[in-house]
């Protein structure tokens, strides 16, 4: 699963297959707002996942434009749950959306 989920994202987002480590979250591959929305309902789409609890909005970011956001993205929405590609794994595995732990 770990290879389709690596290949799933390097598809859907144009990243280096090889560069995607299972720790890295989708911020660290430069995911944010309205595309890493896009990003999970594909995901659950693909992976056929059951995902009724799923709420977008806490871990998909407000997209407002503010300049000093490519810079300190992070500072500035510590608001948003993280989801690494490990989260995903587990998650195509059970094919159900759980929180991270």
């Amino acid at each position: 699963m770990k290879e389709e989920i690596k290949d799933f994202v390097s598809d859907f987002w144009s990243y280096k297959k090889d560069k995607i480590k299972i720790e890295k979250s989708l911020d660290d591959l430069g995911m944010y707002g309205d595309d890493k929305r896009d990003f999970l309902m594909s995901f659950i789409h693909k992976f056929n996942i059951e995902s009724s609890n799923l709420d977008y909005d806490k871990y998909c970011e407000k997209e407002v434009f503010n300049p000093l956001k490519l810079l300190f993205y992070k500072k500035i929405n510590k608001e948003v749950i993280e989801i690494t590609i490990k989260h995903l794994i587990k998650v195509a595995e059970k094919k159900v959306w759980f929180d991270p732990s």
